[in-house]
Parts: structure tokens; C-alpha cells; sequence
């Protein structure tokens, strides 16, 4: 019988290993998951940032699509770019080329911000969305003063 409660732990830390695996790569950390739902992100979800202490824990929630002022959705990258295209008209890529990634995003006005990094694809990717973030953010304070 003790046998079988190690065994069980051992596959919660594996678990967990793996959940934070999944988090880290794939999940909006909570600044930018924030400063999206300033944007007016509200798209199904796998989990959403609640407040706990002194920082916003992650919790997992298939399916979610509401949040307060307490809780903010947490979406996946690929969520994000489907955001900007459908809501605000950017369209964004990446792409490999001789060996490295050049990303850019086209805005609804035609202008083109171009990133170059030579071999992280995971950097460039936040790169880009923070860049996006950012110019949408300063778009919407300018349209409304």
C-alpha cells in the first residue's frame, strides 16, 4: 500500500511538471493576458489569473469565457493572433528563412513592423505580440482623447 501512494505522487509531480511545461509555452503570462483584456479580449479559455496574496495564480478552467475585474482570461499565443486579426484587422507572420525567423505585422493602415531574430522562434513570437500589444494600446488611448 505505500508502494502505491509514492507511485501516486510521483505521477502528480510528473503531472505538474508537465502542466507548467504546457503553461509556460503555450499560456499568456498574466501582464500581457492583462493588458489584452484592456483590448477586449473575450474568447473561450483554458484557465484565467485570480488574484491570490501578493500575485496572480494560474488556474485551469476548460472552457472559460467570462471575466471581472478580479479575474482576467488567460489565452494561448495562437488565441491572441486570431484576436488581433478578427477584432482589430493585423495581420501578423513568421516565417524561417535561410536559417533564421523574420516576423511582422501589417495594420489596417498598410504599415508594416518588421522584427528579425536569427534563431529563437519562441522570443520572436513574444516579441512580436508585445509590439502588437503595445501599438494597439497606443491606438485605442489616441482615439479616445
Amino acid at each position: 500500500m505505500r508502494l502505491w501512494v509514492l507511485k501516486t505522487d510521483l505521477m502528480s509531480d510528473n503531472y505538474k511538471k508537465d502542466k507548467d511545461v504546457f503553461y509556460e509555452k503555450y499560456i499568456l503570462d498574466f501582464n500581457r493576458a492583462l493588458k489584452l483584456k484592456i483590448l477586449g479580449f473575450e474568447e473561450f479559455s483554458f484557465g484565467f489569473y485570480y488574484p491570490e496574496k501578493d500575485f496572480q495564480k494560474f488556474q485551469y478552467f476548460v472552457g472559460i469565457k467570462t471575466q471581472d475585474r478580479f479575474s482576467t482570461l488567460a489565452p494561448t499565443y495562437e488565441q491572441c493572433f486570431d484576436f488581433f486579426r478578427e477584432k482589430y484587422n493585423l495581420i501578423h507572420n513568421i516565417e524561417k528563412i535561410d536559417g533564421f525567423f523574420r516576423g511582422y505585422y501589417v495594420t489596417d493602415d498598410e504599415k508594416i513592423q518588421e522584427f528579425i531574430d536569427y534563431k529563437n522562434y519562441d522570443k520572436l513570437k513574444l516579441i512580436l505580440l508585445d509590439s502588437i500589444i503595445d501599438y494597439l494600446l497606443k491606438r485605442n488611448r489616441n482615439n479616445l482623447t
